[in-house]
């Protein structure tokens, strides 16, 4: 046999393009089934290295336009030294043991150290980024005509044209004197503001006195804060995030405060001189990130550069070889559905091949003839969907950033990208013409000259391998669930599946040789599938691989589902209302909202039967905190707080109590007990007895300690000077007693009295308002409740208990569809070669009288042959990672995990094993012409 030069070569393609350009339908199909993946791949390609900022979008991002803008700090109040990498990417203190000083450094004393260390000629410019402002704006949708929203403030000298070139104006201009505000362009899209609107911005609450009110504060009309009018002069998109909603400002716009704030100040050199590396390196030994626009420009060496601890990259080579993986199965799939389309182009040309062989051409020849055919069509349907693909990428990035789901600095198209994505769309082509030509090359010459085809012989070794390979691969899953590690867990799926496939044909042989007592069209399906078995095990593959994919995760996701239903937390009796109180403004938490509106609204808008405010435990100064009961220590009460857990067998300690207790806002309430009472629903009737004996009262037993004491921990309030490392919590021990249930909803909650709070020197402030219902409320009613709320300026977050809510139902469902999908594409194909296959059988059947209706018979029983022997496979091979996934949640993490079980998604199952197959077989009885064909018998 001779080898294959490149004149063979070169004609095998030119007949491979006639071949292509001869049966259009077939060509489109297989180039659809090929270049849909890859205009998919493309365009995420074009998207994601648009998403991925170069040094120059970095640069543009956060030092702006202007070239004197030097560098940027920030954590500079920290006080803790740093090492950072020169991008400024990853950074970390050089001591990753120390911890933070307990008060953070004073501000101004940081701020002259950080100045003295710059280069000369430069000096500090400052931008205050204050959280959480509150403006009012007009709003003809809202009950009084205008309504409270929340924005970032970026306060600073922005007529500083070194400034400026941080935002990019789309109309008016920046802000220049005092009054005057820029709003974003997501903000004024969004809330209907644009140049020339005025708004009204709530200053903090606790500001010292109203003669600090800067000039054009007006009084409130409600319950709000202090009000000051400024105008819109502009609408800006921020560089460094230009989807973001806020409002820039000239300093003071807010009072000043002797902290950073409940914000911060992003701090900027500004200057002829450049930051170096040098000068960075200084700048982190007082605590400072810098990126710098000359390091940017001119990166040190790495032997420059000092390790930043607590930065690796040991996961990189694991999550590319889990993505290869992965993309691997997806291409596996694409060849197994094009793969039977290359055999039907070599069926239906099998007679001009034998006329090759018989002219003296080789199997090595036949064979390169069909794999042309693969790179031809491949080729070129790769290049067209990659071009295209790479045009819906780039077209893509405006719309997405209309609708902020993405910020595009920079339309980033790589050649080298969609070079490689046509490579790996062709190879795939021709890796799906491999089993066609290696088919075609051993087809009997005579045989198919006369128009007779004869069975391809499966070698044994093949199904042996085959459960080799499902073996292997069962072991590789369970491997990947014990390690908990993804990539034995995706490999073994993938070893599993190819394992599969190579069984298929036996499989399909077994079920051909039980098929005696079916009908004549039945049997003639199976006999015909198992006969030609080198097209039918690529259609099963096709059809079990995408079963398998979605019978896996369906699997999965109804463990997750269950897993979230046995965990879920209400916040409330089913119906129940709940809403925080607690004010949030640019310098922290200030005066809860007044309860008595709160009350107002709720029975205006909601079918409230009873309304009860919670107070909870503040420090002497009526400030905020946080307080919540301490369980005990020496008992083990898993799942106390998930009532779906209420029903389990699980032996738990006796002092765990009840479970499915409902714990409601941060379960402490300083009353007489009337906010258990309206929880409860009454359920605790001995309740306000024991409050009333000055004694707290505990419903869930896992808070009471043996000598009779309960402990409450209160978290000090809020200070914006002091670090996470410096807040600690007080402890209360405070007498307690244990009140049963007699009734109503189980709650988890203890009830101080609230005389025993001020004793120990504490207050008593609203924390929150809860009501319970005469019925659940709509989401009509919420959405009503939760805008007046808003309009009020409320905006704690109004939360309607409904229990709980999959969320995943309609991703089962997609599922199925996607399954059903690939499915009748790759029954489509394995019945129309089947069609092109048994002409002659059809013709023999015409010749002795079958009726019309055989045909379409025999094509939907080759459909639920494929179909159903598929899906039966994908099922079973679907269960190795799904059971393995659950699996390894349920003891991949080296503890117990009850709430994870396998829980059959029978809805999925039933529609992916029964309806898939029944609507394959109904397209193949449906899509199938009744006209028996006749053929012109040629004798050799």
């Amino acid at each position: 046999m001779t080898k294959l030069g490149f004149p063979a070569g070169r004609a095998a393609l030119r007949v491979a393009r006639r071949d292509a350009l001869r049966a259009k339908g077939r060509t489109l199909l297989i180039a659809v089934m090929i270049g849909l993946p890859v205009l998919l791949v493309s365009a995420v390609d074009v998207i994601a290295r648009s998403a991925d900022d170069g040094p120059a979008q970095r640069v543009w991002r956060t030092l702006g336009t202007h070239p004197k803008l030097q560098a940027r700090f920030t954590g500079w109040n920290i006080g803790l030294p740093m090492a950072q990498s020169p991008d400024a990417e990853t950074a970390s203190p050089v001591d990753p043991d120390a911890s933070g000083p307990a008060h953070l450094p004073d501000a101004e004393r940081a701020r002259a150290g950080l100045a003295a260390a710059l280069p000369p000629g430069d000096r500090l410019a400052t931008v205050h980024d204050a959280h959480d402002a509150r403006l009012r704006i007009e709003d003809p949708r809202a009950h009084d005509g205008s309504r409270f929203v929340r924005a970032d403030l970026h306060e600073a000298a922005w007529t500083d044209p070194r400034l400026a070139g941080l935002v990019t104006l789309t109309s008016g201009r920046l802000p220049a004197k005092d009054g005057e505000v820029t709003v974003t362009a997501s903000f004024a899209r969004h809330l209907g503001v644009g140049v020339g609107d005025t708004m009204q911005l709530e200053l903090p609450g606790r500001a010292a006195a109203d003669s600090t009110a800067p000039t054009g504060a007006v009084s409130p009309a409600g319950g709000e804060g202090r009000l000051r009018l400024v105008d819109v002069v502009g609408v800006a998109r921020l560089h460094e995030d230009r989807n973001t909603r806020a409002v820039l400002g000239t300093p003071g716009l807010l009072p000043a405060t002797d902290t950073p704030g409940y914000g911060n100040d992003t701090l900027y050199a500004v200057g002829p001189s450049p930051v170096t590396w040098n000068d960075v390196l200084r700048l982190n030994r007082l605590g400072a990130v810098v990126v710098s626009r000359a390091v940017f420009a001119d990166p040190p060496p790495a032997s420059d550069v000092p390790a930043v601890p607590n930065s690796s990259g040991t996961f990189a080579a694991a999550d590319a070889a889990v993505a290869a993986t992965a993309v691997g199965l997806v291409l596996l799939e694409v060849a197994l559905l094009a793969g039977p389309a290359f055999a039907v182009g070599a069926r239906r040309t099998i007679r001009n091949l034998a006329l090759v062989s018989a002219s003296g051409g080789n199997r090595r020849q036949i064979a390169a003839i069909v794999l042309a055919g693969g790179l031809v069509v491949g080729f070129g349907a790769s290049v067209a969907a990659a071009g295209l693909g790479a045009g819906v990428g780039a077209a893509a990035l405006p719309v997405l950033e209309h609708y902020e789901h993405g910020d595009f600095a920079h339309t980033d198209v790589r050649l080298l990208d969609l070079s490689l994505i046509v490579l790996v769309g062709t190879l795939t082509a021709v890796a799906a013409a491999v089993v066609p030509a290696w088919q075609a090359s051993r087809v009997d010459v005579v045989a198919a000259l006369a128009g007779r085809r004869g069975p391809l012989v499966t070698p044994r070794r093949v199904p042996v391998l085959g459960v080799v390979a499902v073996a292997v691969g069962v072991g590789l899953a369970a491997l990947g669930a014990a390690t908990a590690e993804p990539l034995p867990l995706l490999a073994g799926t993938a070893v599993v599946t190819l394992g599969m496939i190579a069984t298929a044909g036996s499989i399909v042989e077994l079920l051909a040789r039980a098929a005696r007592r079916l009908p004549v069209a039945a049997r003639m399906a199976l006999r015909d599938a198992a006969r030609q078995r080198g097209r039918t095990a690529p259609a099963v593959g096709a059809v079990m691989a995408a079963v398998t994919g979605s019978v896996a995760i369906s699997l999965y996701v109804a463990a997750l589902d269950h897993h979230d239903h046995l965990t879920y937390r209400p916040s409330a009796a089913p119906g129940g209302v709940v809403l925080d109180l607690t004010r949030w403004g640019p310098n922290g938490p200030e005066q809860p909202h007044p309860a008595a509106q709160v009350e107002a609204l709720l029975r205006a808008n909601l079918p409230v039967d009873r309304v009860a405010p919670i107070y909870t435990i503040g420090s002497a100064a009526d400030s905020s905190s946080y307080a919540y009961p301490d369980p005990r220590s020496d008992l083990s009460c898993d799942g106390t707080y998930g009532p779906s857990l209420a029903p389990w067998d699980a032996s738990v300690d006796e002092r765990c109590g009840e479970r499915g207790l409902i714990q409601v806002h941060n379960g402490v309430a300083v009353d007489d007990g009337t906010a258990l009472d309206v929880a409860s629903n009454g359920g605790y009737p001995d309740a306000r007895a024991v409050v009333a004996a000055g004694v707290v009262a505990v419903t869930n037993p896992q808070y009471l300690r043996a000598d009779g004491t309960v402990v409450v921990k209160v978290s000090p309030p809020y200070d914006p000077g002091q670090s996470a490392v410096g807040t600690s919590e007080r402890t209360l021990v405070l007498p307690a007693r244990l009140v049963r249930r007699a009734g109503g909803t189980p709650i988890d909650m203890i009830v101080v009295p609230p005389a025993l709070v001020r004793a120990r020197g504490y207050s008593v402030i609203p924390d929150a308002v809860m009501a319970s219902t005469t019925r659940v409320p709509t989401a009509a009613e919420a959405e009503r409740a939760d805008s007046a709320l808003a309009d009020a300026g409320i905006d704690g977050g109004l939360v309607v208990e409904r229990g709980y809510q999959s969320d995943y139902d309609i991703g089962l469902v997609a599922l199925a569809v996607a399954a059903a999908v690939v499915t009748l594409g790759a029954t489509g194909i394995a019945v129309g070669l089947a069609a092109a296959d048994g002409r002659a059988d059809l013709a023999t059947l015409a010749a002795v009288g079958a009726s019309p209706g055989v045909r379409r018979r025999l094509a939907a029983s080759q459909a639920a042959v494929i179909a159903g022997t598929g899906v039966v496979l994908g099922v079973v091979a679907g269960g190795v990672p799904g059971l393995a996934l659950i699996w390894m949640e349920r003891h991949g993490s080296g503890t117990f995990d009850q709430t994870w079980e396998f829980i059959p998604p029978w809805l999925s199952l039933t529609s992916i094993v029964v309806l898939v197959p029944l609507v394959a077989v109904a397209c193949g009885w449906l899509f199938t012409r009744s006209r028996l064909p006749t053929l012109r018998r040629v004798t050799l």
